[in-house]
């Protein structure tokens, strides 16, 4: 969770000038301006006290982005403050200036209460984002390391020296935000300066470019939408197929997960972009260049009709609009056939790709748009090609369905063979030990996303240096975790499900990958609920009797559930896992617990003289070695105590 403190500097020496109604008064302007804008990027205002204010990023909802909504959020603040001052002065000749602390990391709060409004967080991730306010400027946002390494590829920032914070026993990293990168832009992913070709995909690729020729020799305008989880590779597949169609044009919008006013966005930015208008171009110039554009390649009657479609999208003025209130049935009527004229005319001329990211965020008004235009395109060549996780079919389960045009196209995660090639692309030859290349890729499970935000994590953290052309790894490389990116990813997925699965699914976790839902209390059809979602698969085979056995895809996603779980809560139902019936067999953490007993269990049967009991415990080991799990201390406490046996002239 990300948390975000704002103060007002300045406001004692005002409330000794001022009324106290004055003061209040100020003090609701300035919670209106904060709040505004924690609101505009999916936070929670969570307390405010006189003037000062304390919002939350990531409950009750989490998002992949809330380190980056919070800093947002902060920037936007400041530049609304400006008209604030100005106020002040003007009404009591007073200076005041405002200044903000944000900060990532684990706190305490209630889901339940966080469902009701009633939050009440708490832990160090809170402690030092005050901390990180009260050392600010007026003016600054300043931001702590977790926050600043989650954001740094859509923020600027200037280093900060460290504080010496109270209560902390060590330095207290900082940055100050300084600008944030356009949100239409996709952030930026991977290892900075590391390139890799494209893995595992030629298949795909090659039915994308087949529908794409078909697309420009025939005329036959196409519905093409990509589903996949987060980070498996779809617009990396957009953007090969488009340099593998040079004679094509490419108009491209991304839906927008939070913002006012994104209703069409995707659409807005591909006219914007066609017309070249620039965020800095006044109403005026704006209109002047989507009408110069619109007219090169719509006929002349048209011409006006598509003008007013493109405008409305945008959200410009239209040009001699009436200021009565117009129908909305007959605005997304005239919306519709606008896009229909206006993207049949670009098809007429070239080959045009019309890109729409992230569909699963899509309006509702959007999704019925694409879905009119792909049916109503008609002798042209235009191809529209949406990417979408699998959420999408959860919202409109009907996506495209009854279409002749339209077609899908799944992505799975990479091989175990072509995540190696992407790793070993993207490091080279560098010198990593196998284990750590091992521990990588078992972790990422074949999602290029995963696996380039690891590897990130650990060239940010300097546990993979460069050296002579390669990598090497350093003494800090001890362990592999979660970054915020991926850990945001997940969490977010997580947190889109009706509470009853969200809390189902949490529950489940406890028990380990495999997971069997009665041995927690859940009922099974909720889980099987979710094999859709591609949270969890079905196993064909149980080896608990009487219980359905069911999977996490994918590893982590079982880690941030676990996690989210606060401690009492894993503490009670890791006791009712345990309470399970007779002849029922431990869950998989229980016996990777047992198995981890094995080598100490051998070495206390060698010392007490019992060689038969050593044997079979011996024989366990070797069987869980073969299957994979290899119990920790297996050499150093069964082998070394054998081999001590023979020194002391015992036969084990």
């Amino acid at each position: 969770m990300t948390v975000l403190f704002a103060d007002l500097a300045g406001s004692t020496a005002l409330g000794e000038r001022l009324d106290p109604e004055d003061v209040r008064e100020l003090q609701g302007e300035l919670f209106d301006l904060i709040n505004a804008e924690v609101e505009r990027y999916g936070g929670t205002t969570e307390k405010f006290a006189g003037d000062a204010v304390l919002a939350v990023f990531g409950i009750p909802q989490a998002h992949e982005d809330d380190p980056e909504r919070a800093v947002r959020a902060a920037l936007a603040a400041h530049e609304r403050f400006v008209s604030f001052t100005e106020r002040v002065h003007g009404r009591h000749g007073a200076e005041v200036g405002l200044r903000i602390g944000v900060n990532t990391g684990e706190v305490v709060a209630g889901r339940e209460a966080a469902a009701r409004g009633e939050m009440m967080v708490s832990g160090d991730a809170v402690n030092v984002a005050a901390r990180l306010q009260q050392h600010a400027s007026p003016g600054e946002v300043l931001v702590g390391q977790r926050t600043q390494a989650a954001t740094s590829r859509t923020i600027a920032y200037r280093e900060h020296e460290a504080l010496d914070a109270k209560g902390k026993s060590e330095p207290v990293a900082c940055w100050v935000a300084v600008s944030a990168a356009h949100e239409q832009a996709p952030p930026p992913r991977g290892v900075a300066g590391l390139s890799a070709p494209l893995v595992g995909r030629n298949e795909e690729l090659a039915v994308l470019t087949a529908v794409a020729a078909r697309v420009e020799r025939e005329r036959a305008p196409q519905l093409v939408t990509l589903f996949g989880p987060a980070g498996v590779g779809k617009s990396r597949l957009v953007s090969e197929l488009v340099e593998r169609l040079p004679g094509a044009r490419l108009i491209k919008g991304r839906c927008l997960s939070y913002g006012e006013g994104v209703t069409f966005w995707p659409l807005a930015e591909a006219a914007k972009a066609h017309a070249g208008i620039l965020d800095t171009d006044s109403a005026e110039v704006a209109l002047a260049k989507l009408r110069a554009a619109i007219e090169s390649v719509v006929p002349a009657d048209q011409a006006e009709h598509v003008l007013e479609a493109a405008v409305r999208t945008i959200g410009l003025a239209a040009p001699g609009a009436s200021s009565a209130q117009p129908d909305p049935h007959e605005v997304l009527y005239r919306l519709q056939d606008g896009w229909t004229r206006y993207l049949a005319a670009l098809g007429r001329e070239q080959l045009t790709v019309v890109a729409v990211e992230d569909v699963h965020w899509a309006s509702s008004a959007l999704l019925d748009l694409l879905e009119q235009l792909a049916e109503k395109l008609a002798d042209t060549r235009v191809l529209l090609l949406c990417t979408a996780r699998l959420e999408l079919l959860e919202v409109r389960p009907t996506w495209g369905a009854g279409k002749q045009n339209a077609a899908s196209l799944s992505l799975a995660p990479l091989s175990a063979e072509d995540a190696a090639h992407l790793m070993s692309s993207l490091l080279g030859e560098a010198r990593v030990s196998d284990d750590v290349r091992q521990r990588l890729l078992a972790s990422a499970e074949g999602n290029p996303f995963y696996l380039e935000e690891m590897l990130h994590m650990l060239i940010e953290q300097g546990a993979l240096e460069p050296q002579n052309g390669g990598w090497v790894s350093t003494d800090r490389l001890a362990g592999v975790s979660i970054p915020d990116s991926v850990h945001g990813v997940i969490a977010a997925r997580i947190d889109l499900l009706e509470t009853g699965s969200r809390d189902a699914l949490r529950r489940c976790s406890v028990v380990g990958r495999s997971f069997w839902p009665a041995a927690v209390e859940v009922e099974e059809q909720v889980i099987a609920s979710l094999v859709r979602s591609g949270l969890v698969s079905d196993s064909v085979d149980s080896v608990m009797a009487e219980m359905r056995e069911f999977s996490f895809k994918h590893a982590l996603t079982r880690d941030v559930a676990y996690a989210s779980l606060p401690r009492p809560e894993r503490r009670d139902l890791h006791q009712a896992g345990r309470r399970m019936g007779p002849g029922r067999r431990p869950g998989p953490e229980r016996r990777d617990r047992r198995a981890r007993r094995l080598p100490l269990r051998a070495g206390t049967r060698l010392r007490r003289g019992r060689p038969e009991r050593l044997a079979a415990c011996l024989r366990a080991v070797s069987g869980r070695e073969r299957a994979g799990v290899r119990p920790r201390g297996v050499r150093r406490s069964a082998v070394t105590a054998r081999s001590r046996g023979r020194a002391r002239g015992r036969r084990p």
